[in-house]
C-alpha cells in the first residue's frame, strides 16, 4: 500500500516535502495529497496525524506511542514482502541512526529503532557500537537513560561541528541518495540567510565560493535550529577574553591605512 510506503518515509525522515514524496513514489503531488488524506485518517485510529507545516512539508507527530506502535507492527508484515533499504547494511542503519539523534534532541527508545529499521534489538545493538566509535570522533558519546532511551550527548559547539560535517557534507561524498534534505529551518528562512549574506559579501567585497556560501548558510541554520530548541554554545572566560582579543586586533588592523605598494 502506498500509504505504508509515505509513512514509512516520515517515520525516517524529520519533516518531508510533498514533491519529494510524490518524486520518491513515483505519482504526482495530487495523488500524494489524496494519500495524505487517507493516511491522516488512518494515522488518527492510532494516536497519531500529519501534519502540515507552512513553506516546509509534512511532519509525523506522535500523541499516543502505544497505539502507534500497533501501527508500525502491521507496516513491519506489510515490508516482509516489500524489502526495505534502510535494514540493508550496517552502514547505511549508521547513516539513518547518525541523522536521526542528531537532529533529535529528545530520548529514542531502542525499540522504536528497531521498529523502524526493521532489525532486532541485537542487531541494533551491534550498530550502536559503531555508531559510538563514530561519534567519539567528533567528540560525542551516546547517552543511554534507563526508560527513555539514547541521545547524543557533548559539547554543542562539537554537534553543531558534527550535523554539518556528516549529514551535510559526508553523506554528499559517499552519494548517498535521500528522500530529501534535513530540514532545518523553513525554504523561506534559507534564502533570506543566503541572501543577508549575499548582500553583506557584496557591499563588504568579500570573495566566497560558492561551497563557502552554501557551507556558511547551513552553519547558521543549524544555529538558528539549535537556538530555537534552546541549545546554545557556551564558552568559557578564557576563550571569551581570547575572542575579545581577536576582535580587538580585528578592529585595529582594519584602522590603518592600506600599505604603499608603490
Amino acid at each position: 500500500m502506498r500509504i505504508f510506503d509515505i509513512l514509512r518515509i516520515l517515520v525516517a525522515e524529520q519533516m518531508v516535502k510533498g514533491e519529494h514524496l510524490a518524486n520518491a513514489l513515483k505519482v504526482s503531488s495530487r495523488t500524494i495529497r489524496t494519500d495524505l488524506k487517507e493516511l491522516g485518517a488512518l494515522l488518527s485510529k492510532h494516536g497519531a496525524a500529519v501534519k502540515p507545516l507552512k513553506g516546509t512539508g509534512y511532519k509525523l507527530e506522535v500523541r499516543d506511542e502505544q497505539a502507534f506502535h500497533h501501527l508500525l507492527k502491521q507496516l513491519k508484515d506489510y515490508d516482509h514482502h516489500v524489502p526495505y533499504p534502510l535494514a540493508s547494511s550496517s552502514e547505511a542503519r549508521n547513516r539513518f541512526l547518525m541523522k536521526k539523534l542528531l537532529l533529535t534532541n529528545a530520548y529514542v527508545k531502542l525499540d522504536d529503532l528497531a521498529e523502524i529499521l526493521y532489525v532486532s534489538r541485537s542487531t541494533l545493538q551491534n550498530d550502536l557500537k559503531e555508531l559510538r566509535k563514530l561519534l567519539a570522533t567528533y567528540g560525542l558519546s551516546l547517552e543511554n537513560r534507563p526508560y527513555h532511551g539514547i541521545r547524543v550527548k557533548g559539547n554543542e559547539a562539537k554537534l553543531r561541528y558534527c550535523i554539518s560535517d556528516y549529514i551535510f557534507n559526508r553523506l554528499d561524498e559517499i552519494g548517498e541518495q535521500q528522500v530529501s534534505p534535513p530540514l532545518l529551518i523553513s525554504n523561506e528562512e534559507m534564502e533570506f540567510i543566503r541572501e543577508v549574506i549575499l548582500d553583506r559579501i557584496d557591499f563588504h567585497d568579500i570573495q566566497l565560493s560558492d561551497i563557502a556560501l552554501n557551507n556558511l548558510v547551513i552553519h547558521i541554520a543549524i544555529a538558528c535550529k539549535r537556538i530555537r530548541e534552546e541549545r546554545y554554545v557556551s564558552y568559557y572566560p578564557q576563550e571569551m577574553k581570547k575572542l575579545k582579543r581577536r576582535k580587538s586586533l580585528g578592529w585595529r588592523l582594519r584602522s590603518y591605512p592600506p600599505w604603499n605598494k608603490s
